[in-house]
């Protein structure tokens, strides 16, 4: 049991600002996790405010956390399954700030020792958007602590059985910046089904069945060109049958899918959207399997 398990929120927390890591439907919470600091230490509880679509959401709660002297938590409540909960307390670790989570019913603070997900994923561009996607990539790294080994990966649609069968192989999330040439990319890539295997000399004793459901579930779609937009079409049965052969259209369709450019200029990138990437990736990269078994591992 660690020494600080069960402590009362006195003699534990650094002395200074304390970031409190909270969803705002906990206010109560808050309010009573707030009475029991110590005098050293002064809560800082980052209030709602309206987007503005021309600066990220984080850009101050990123600041204030590099800059606290501890991150602290609410466990339970709506807070407990908060993707902005979850964020927060994984930057700050990231970052180097002690973290803490606070028990509302018995009024205690645990250190918080888990270690931060390995943020890395793969970016997939066309040649036109590549130098878009490079902004990109630079802010999350410089702005988020993502990690990536290699530049975005441009793909060509000659590319895709190899590039697919690479990705699989990778098994990181995959974030597929949308512009026209991409979302015919992915479309045809979907489109492949079981016919992927007879380009599979690699992995002929390897069953591919599945991988349609991995490649949806672990992709992320973001739009980064003005050049693409999706038309939905109001006839339920038309919608079924696109939706089904299309993923990129299912995510827009379905509200999932992310505008990286809405509401700026066709040469900037919306950057309080890019925060919601954020939060989408460092979810999936909590969850994501690689689709084929690494070495010492067993498949399912």
């Amino acid at each position: 049991m660690s020494p600080s398990k069960g402590t009362p929120p006195t003699g534990i927390l650094p002395p200074g600002r304390a970031f409190i890591s909270h969803s705002y439907a906990d206010a109560f919470t808050v309010s009573k996790l707030t009475r029991l600091l110590p005098r050293e230490v002064a809560p800082l509880v980052f209030s709602q405010a309206d987007s503005d679509p021309h600066r990220a959401v984080s850009n101050g709660i990123v600041q204030e956390i590099r800059t606290a002297g501890s991150l602290i938590w609410l466990a339970g409540g709506a807070s407990e399954t908060s993707v902005w909960v979850n964020f927060e307390r994984d930057y700050a670790a990231r970052a180097g700030v002690p973290v803490f989570r606070f028990d509302p019913d018995a009024s205690t603070l645990e250190r918080d020792h888990r270690r931060p997900v390995d943020l890395t994923a793969e970016l997939i561009v066309s040649a036109n958007s590549f130098n878009r996607a490079v902004q990109l990539m630079k802010w999350l790294t410089a702005e988020r602590s993502f990690s990536f080994t290699q530049k975005p990966t441009v793909l060509r649609m000659k590319e895709i059985p190899s590039e697919i069968l690479r990705l699989l192989e990778r098994g990181v999330p995959m974030v597929w910046l949308i512009d026209s040439d991409i979302h015919s990319i992915v479309s045809l890539a979907y489109g492949l089904g079981d016919e992927l295997e007879i380009f599979a000399d690699d992995y002929a004793l390897c069953a591919l069945d599945g991988w349609q459901i991995w490649f949806q579930e672990n992709s992320i779609f973001a739009r980064i060109s003005a050049n693409w937009t999706v038309e939905f079409s109001d006839d339920p049965e038309e919608q079924y049958v696109r939706y089904e052969r299309d993923p990129v259209l299912r995510a827009f369709a379905l509200g999932y899918g992310l505008d990286l450019i809405a509401d700026v200029d066709a040469e900037g990138l919306n950057w309080n959207r890019a925060d919601d990437l954020v939060v989408k990736l460092t979810m999936l990269a909590q969850r994501v399997s690689p689709f084929f078994p690494r070495a010492g591992e067993e498949e399912d």
